[in-house]
């Protein structure tokens, strides 16, 4: 049986990048981003860790290699100062007809909670129903590295769902979904692509 130390080495996420990076003071010199991999003994699916806004917030996601964002719920006391909404006619909001999604008069900013916000489709591929989210930037946070603040997150404030648990299906104690689709701009591999280099967005997935 192996030892807690080789589960822990082979049990990761790895995203990997040029070698003409690993020198650089943004990127870690190994050349690669890995995240920690687990596995929920009730429902059997795969989640990581990830760290995210100002304060950092922890929070474990499902890995859906399917899901074309990473969305996280963002109802309840969450908060960034680091948070920045793409606006709903911003070239960066995808689709032809963008939901313009506003936040009711009395309630501070926040993530979830912002005018004129570009609001995408999200799926939780355990629920029977769709749900949306608010398109924003913020800093996320890796074992070896804070990326940027231009990176793309999805917030989907759950309170505003009150008769569909979007959480529902997966693994107690996850937020949301690290989704991880081939052809997505806003996964976290085409980002890393894009942000360093343009670099193939390619990754290893090794599960527990």
């Amino acid at each position: 049986m192996a030892t807690p130390t080789c589960v822990l080495y082979f049990c990761v996420l790895v995203f990997f990048v040029s070698p003409s990076l690993s020198a650089s003071n943004e990127f870690p010199k190994t050349g690669y981003i890995s995240l920690p991999i687990n596995i929920d003994p009730t429902t059997h699916q795969h989640f990581t860790s990830i760290g995210i806004g100002t304060p950092r917030h922890n929070m474990n996601l499902a890995i859906d290699i399917s899901g074309s964002y990473l969305w996280y719920d963002c109802g309840g006391n969450y908060n960034s100062s680091s948070y920045n909404p793409v606006l709903w006619d911003s070239p960066q909001c995808p689709g032809p007809e963008p939901f313009q999604s506003n936040c009711d008069a009395g309630f501070p900013f926040k993530p979830g909670c912002t005018n004129n916000t570009c609001n995408v489709a999200l799926d939780n591929p355990f629920a029977d129903f769709g749900f949306g989210g608010d398109l924003g930037h913020d800093f996320l946070f890796t074992p070896q590295i804070k990326l940027p603040q231009t990176f793309f997150s999805v917030c989907s404030e759950s309170s505003r769902f009150p008769q569909l648990p979007i959480l529902v299906g997966l693994p107690k104690g996850t937020k949301g979904s690290l989704g991880l689709a081939r052809q997505s701009p806003f996964t976290l591999q085409s980002q890393i692509s894009s942000s360093f280099n343009n670099v193939p967005p390619k990754f290893t997935l090794c599960l527990p």
